[in-house]
């Protein structure tokens, strides 16, 4: 099945598509808004070759801030703790995914972390490496994932210190706290000049 977006409308919805008669109000006013063209691309510009990233001119923070340390990366997140599934995240091992986004390097995962034996399996992950800090990163379901390994971790007086980092575009753990993750800004303001899509798979939310 062949799905097509209607775009200001440039293209005609199918027959099948939803139909104008059950869009609320916002949705009615949101179908033909133009979206602005960001201001940098507003007038001609060019582009200036500037000095190295400082990203790729540092393989190795870690070792300049704490010589000695090992680094390890849990395959799919929190299935890689629970199930003793890691990587070492050496310098060479991470050169190859600099600067290239994504989540393959070591995937990621959208396990809970719930069970007396779940938590008990992250425990003897964390003894086993002997852990001084666990990084999480992501949204509200890892930060979730985060906290009560913290708790359950000083419950169980292990050293490990438990950390969650916000990285989220859905701008779901806004509060006085978090004001903004890295990823929601960006996702709000990039936008396309041309909105015309084709999906060659349908969407649950047509």
């Amino acid at each position: 099945m062949v799905v097509a977006l209607v775009a200001n409308g440039d293209i005609p919805a199918p027959a099948t598509s939803r139909v104008a008669s059950v869009y609320s109000e916002f949705q009615a006013n949101r179908i033909d808004h133009t979206l602005p063209l960001p201001t940098v691309l507003r007038n001609p510009f060019k582009f200036v070759k500037g000095p190295p990233s400082s990203a790729a001119g540092n393989p190795d923070y870690l070792q300049e801030r704490a010589k000695g340390s090992v680094l390890y990366g849990f395959r799919g997140g929190p299935a890689g703790i629970m199930k003793g599934k890691y990587v070492e995240l050496t310098p060479e091992y991470i050169y190859p995914y600099r600067n290239q986004g994504g989540f393959d390097m070591i995937c990621n995962g959208r396990d809970k972390i719930e069970t007396p034996e779940q938590f008990q399996q992250a425990a003897d992950t964390a003894a086993k490496l002997d852990l001084d800090g666990l990084l999480v990163i992501g949204g509200d379901d890892s930060n979730t994932n985060a906290c009560l390994l913290a708790e359950n971790f000083r419950g169980k007086n292990l050293k490990t210190q438990v950390i969650g980092c916000p990285k989220t575009i859905d701008g779901d753990l806004k509060c006085k706290e978090v004001p903004i993750s890295f990823g929601f800004d960006t996702a709000c303001k990039v936008t396309a000049t041309k909105r015309n899509f084709l999906l060659l798979e349908p969407l649950n939310f047509l």
